[in-house]
């Protein structure tokens, strides 16, 4: 398994993509000549080289290490940890993986087919997930600060327990997803549907929700301080004894929304609260 992620570490290496864009790049220029600018090549090469597949010896090289049996490992958490973290994975296929534990800070997985692989306790923090497959993946206690998950598929994935404070998840598909416990503080929720997602207890003190779907989710206990609710759907959303301090609801739908024992205090509220079963604190 090392030999493996050393492997992969030296032939696909974070700056791998810079690389591939500027020889495409020049490649366009010369084709072109002086009928495109500097920047109209680049942007041409950044888009050409987002749709080619891995390189076919990394995805070989991923599948082994994706399908490895996990009682083999050593039994001392630190050695067991496999290291692919500031690598160049985008478009890589990994469905039913087995990553768990695993060091991918900074790794570029752009576009990656990550459906149904266990991701659990895997260092995932800074890394490029934007428009990955996640779907039914499980995130449990990873950590994904800092991390890129905008326009992503995370569909019945389970975060429970992630650490997701600062991450990027607008316009990410999180439907029936679990986020109970997650830590979501300073998260860009912005356009999400979070439509019947789990997120008792969670964390989204000063998250950005603007615009979200999170009709029917549940929020009991969750702690909303400061967030950015505006303009989002709670239609019958579960939102009892949540802390809304300070958050801003603005134009946001409440219909039907369960706010039992969930302070208002200081909120800012202009809201559609057709048949909302109230709070006992306004």
């Amino acid at each position: 398994m090392e030999v493996l992620t050393s492997f992969i570490q030296e032939k696909a290496p974070l700056k791998l993509e810079k690389d591939l864009n500027r020889a495409k790049a020049y490649e366009i220029s010369q084709k072109s000549g002086s009928n495109s600018s500097p920047e109209e090549n680049w942007n041409a090469a950044v888009e050409e080289i987002a749709k080619q597949p891995i390189a076919k010896d990394i995805q070989a090289a991923l599948t082994v290490i994706g399908r490895r049996d996990t009682e083999k490992d050593p039994k001392d958490p630190e050695d067991k940890r496999l290291d692919l973290s500031n690598t160049y994975l985008r478009n890589a296929h990994l469905s039913g993986a087995n990553l768990s534990n695993t060091d991918l800070m900074n790794t570029n997985l752009s576009r990656a087919y990550l459906k149904d692989v266990n991701l659990m306790d895997a260092n995932l923090s800074s890394a490029n997930l934007k428009n990955a497959n996640l779907m039914n993946a499980n995130l449990s206690r990873a950590y994904l600060n800092d991390s890129d998950l905008s326009s992503a598929a995370l569909i019945y994935a389970n975060l429970s327990g992630a650490y997701l404070s600062k991450v990027s998840l607008s316009d990410a598909d999180l439907s029936k997803a679990i986020l109970n416990d997650a830590n979501l503080s300073g998260a860009n929720l912005s356009g999400a549907n979070l439509h019947r997602a789990q997120l008792k207890k969670a964390k989204l003190i000063d998250a950005i929700l603007k615009g979200a779907c999170l009709k029917e989710a549940c929020l009991e206990e969750s702690v909303l301080y400061s967030a950015d609710v505006s303009d989002a759907d709670l239609s019958n959303t579960d939102l009892s004894k949540a802390n809304l301090y300070c958050a801003n609801l603005s134009n946001t739908d409440l219909s039907k929304a369960i706010l039992h024992e969930a302070p208002l205090f200081m909120v800012q509220i202009s809201v559609v609260l057709t048949s909302v079963i109230p709070t006992s604190v306004i």
